[in-house]
C-alpha cells in the first residue's frame, strides 16, 4: 500500500484537531506509514468545502456526501468528524461504500437520538464486580475531566485524564509495617512513552493533540497492514448498547443485561 487517501467528514473543532494530526504523522513517525493523502473534506455547503479545503490541505472540498464516497480509487478512509446526530447515516453510507471508517464518539447518539446532560450508572459485571458511572456536562468546575477507577481485593489503580501524566497503582501484596512500609500509591509516569515514536521525547508531558494523533497513527497502521483497528466499529457498538440499556434502565426502573456478544 503506497498512499493512504483521507477523505473526512466535517471541519469543526475536532475536524481541525484531526487534520492536523494526519499532517503531524509523518514527522512523528517517519517512515512507518505510506503516504498520508489529505483527498478530500465535505461540509455543508461548496463555499465552506473549498475554505476547508484550501485552510487543512485538502486536494478537493466536497459538499455532497455521495460525491465523496464515489471516489472509489482516491479515498480509502472516511474520517467523521461531524456532530453526533450526524454519525449514523454518514457512517453506514461510508460502510456501504466499501471505506475504512475512523470515527469520533459515538458512533451514534442513541435509540432516540437524543442525548442528556447528566446522568448516574450502577452496573454490575458477569465475573461479579460492581461499578459505578458517573456522566455530567455542566459539573462545576469540570474541564475535561475523565476518571477512572477500579479498587479489587488486592490492587487498585486510578487514572485522572487531567493529570494524564502518572497512572496511580497501589498493591496490596506490598509489606506494611509500623510507618507504612512500602505499601501505599505507587506513581508511575505515562508521559510520551510511544512504541517507534521520534519525537517529542519520552519525557515531555503528553498534550490533547498528541493522543489524538497516536489514536490515527495506530489505525492507519493497521489499514495498511489489512488488520482489524483496535478499539473498532464493534467495541463502538457495544457502547452504544451499554447506553441503551441505561435508558431502558429509568424507563423501567429495573436491571437490564447487555448480551455479552
Amino acid at each position: 500500500m503506497e498512499k493512504i487517501g483521507i477523505g473526512q467528514l466535517g471541519y469543526g473543532g475536532i475536524g481541525k484537531i484531526h487534520t492536523y494530526c494526519y499532517r503531524q504523522l509523518p514527522l512523528l513517525y517517519p517512515g512507518k506509514l505510506p503516504e498520508i493523502v489529505l483527498e478530500g473534506v465535505r461540509t455543508s455547503s461548496p463555499e465552506t468545502a473549498a475554505r476547508a479545503a484550501r485552510a487543512g490541505g485538502f486536494r478537493r472540498g466536497f459538499s455532497d456526501l455521495g460525491e465523496l464516497l464515489q471516489q472509489e480509487e482516491e479515498v480509502d478512509v472516511v474520517d467523521c468528524c461531524l456532530p453526533n446526530f450526524l454519525h449514523k447515516e454518514a457512517l453506514i453510507r461510508a460502510f456501504e461504500a466499501g471505506k475504512h471508517v475512523y470515527c469520533e464518539k459515538p458512533l451514534s447518539v442513541n435509540s432516540e437520538d437524543t442525548m442528556d446532560d447528566a446522568a448516574w450508572l450502577e452496573v454490575r459485571m458477569r465475573e461479579g464486580g460492581i461499578g459505578t458511572i458517573e456522566v455530567s456536562r455542566f459539573a462545576t468546575g469540570a474541564l475535561d475531566d475523565l476518571n477512572i477507577e477500579i479498587y479489587g481485593e488486592k490492587a487498585a489503580m486510578m487514572f485522572r485524564l487531567m493529570d494524564a501524566n502518572w497512572l496511580y497503582w497501589y498493591d496490596a501484596a506490598q509489606p506494611g509495617g509500623s510507618m507504612g512500609g512500602e505499601r501505599g500509591w505507587t506513581r508511575l509516569e505515562t508521559v510520551q512513552h510511544y512504541p517507534g515514536a521520534t519525537l517529542p521525547p519520552p519525557r515531555s508531558i503528553v498534550g490533547w493533540t498528541r493522543t489524538h494523533a497516536e489514536n490515527q497513527y495506530a489505525f492507519l497502521e493497521a489499514v495498511s497492514r489489512g488488520e482489524t483497528a483496535h478499539p473498532g466499529s464493534l467495541d463502538g457498538l457495544r457502547c452504544q448498547l451499554i447506553m441503551d440499556a441505561a435508558y431502558r434502565s429509568t424507563e423501567t426502573g429495573s436491571w437490564v443485561e447487555v448480551p455479552p456478544e
